[in-house]
């Protein structure tokens, strides 16, 4: 399936909306009697949802100029931190083993694939540098006599 900027721009704001608000749940659970372990984790984890935020509206434009560098960089914070969540909840519970396993190749399978359609997207939508330029540049006379000749033409 290919991404088109507006399906890429739809996975940001619905992912980063999420995220957001998942993690200001997870503050508001926590109390303000203190500042846990679970309300740093997702204040961080909330920095992601506005980077996706980010992401969404600044998509169409960075694509159209081949700028998407920070894009990308959201998305490999994002499949690391993805991976070493999933590594946490291995080393924690044993149980869930598959589980976390398959998050994690699932996290990493997304974050690639995006990457990926990120890329076609540049190839196929950025504006070409020669057309923000001009198409040529003026001509240079090839010998002396020509350029005294156009010298005596502007006079």
């Amino acid at each position: 399936m290919r991404e088109t900027i507006n399906s890429m721009r739809l996975y940001f704001f619905l992912v980063g909306g999420v995220t957001l608000l998942v993690n200001v749940a997870a503050i508001s659970r926590a109390g303000t009697a203190d500042i846990s372990v679970i309300v740093v984790v997702s204040a961080l984890l909330g920095l992601f949802g506005a980077a996706f935020f980010y992401a969404a509206i600044t998509l169409k434009n960075a694509v159209m100029h081949a700028r998407t560098n920070a894009i990308r960089v959201i998305l490999y914070v994002n499949m690391a931190a993805n991976v070493l969540a999933g590594l946490q909840s291995l080393a924690a519970d044993t149980v869930r083993r598959n589980t976390e396993v398959i998050r994690i190749i699932i996290a990493l399978a997304i974050g690639l694939y995006l990457l990926a359609n990120l890329k076609r997207l540049v190839k196929n939508h950025a504006v070409p540098v020669g057309e923000l330029a001009p198409a040529s540049p003026p001509p240079v006379p090839a010998t002396p006599d020509q350029a005294d000749a156009q010298d005596t033409d502007a006079e």
